[in-house]
């Protein structure tokens, strides 16, 4: 395996070396080693994050990084990598998706928990480096259990669904959810938004692989 080092040399010695073709590159250097995907004589080091294994999903790898840190950093840290590497596609776009498409059953991945402590202590549960998902069923089960009722609330709209995520991390209210589907705690959040109230219940998902916090419902009302 290669590796880098630097030499110190005189300027003499360097303008010598380049009079004499020593720095240029070998042929064929630039060849690319389809073991690799890298120029030939690269080590691998330069392709990935030392450490980080090739099949480990970065959200646990994150994960797992989140968990570690002080509540402060850790909160600062996912809201910004969620900036990035949040979801492949926006709320809204899957939303549409999985109601024109009965045959959609994979999550859509929101973000991480942001507001760990306040919402461990609704969950009962630390949640600390937890994904925030939009499971495939959410909105059907919206869309077939919380039309309008008369009373002020209306259907969820495709568009809504992206501020599921800012309502879980910023919410005005964070409260224990009766058990969920497995006897799963669920998390209820609740914010305003443009006049409107959001209420979101969320299901705690505590597997080794599958450390989420997934919608259950969302019910949007205009407040009296």
């Amino acid at each position: 395996m290669n590796q880098c080092r630097v030499t110190a040399v005189s300027r003499k010695e360097g303008e010598a070396s380049a009079r004499a073709g020593l720095d240029d590159p070998p042929e064929g250097w630039d060849r690319i080693n389809p073991s690799t995907g890298a120029p030939v004589g690269i080590d691998k080091g330069f392709a990935y994050a030392p450490g980080a294994s090739g099949d480990m999903p970065l959200r646990q790898l994150v994960q797992d990084k989140l968990i570690s840190y002080p509540p402060a950093i850790a909160k600062a840290l996912a809201a910004d990598i969620g900036r990035y590497i949040t979801a492949t596609e926006a709320a809204s776009t899957f939303a549409a998706r999985v109601l024109s498409d009965t045959s959609v059953n994979n999550p859509c991945w929101l973000g991480f928990v942001e507001d760990a402590p306040g919402i461990s202590a609704a969950a009962g549960h630390d949640v600390t480096g937890y994904l925030v998902t939009l499971p495939s069923d959410a909105p059907r089960h919206v869309l077939a259990s919380h039309g309008n009722d008369g009373n002020g609330q209306r259907p969820a709209l495709a568009v809504d669904y992206d501020q599921v995520l800012t309502v879980l991390n910023a919410a005005d209210t964070l409260k224990p959810g009766a058990l969920g589907r497995n006897r799963n705690a669920t998390v209820v959040a609740y914010k305003q938004i443009g006049g409107e109230g959001f209420r979101a219940v969320f299901e705690v998902l505590t597997g080794k692989k599958n450390r989420a916090l997934a919608l259950l419902s969302l019910v949007i009302k205009t407040p009296k």
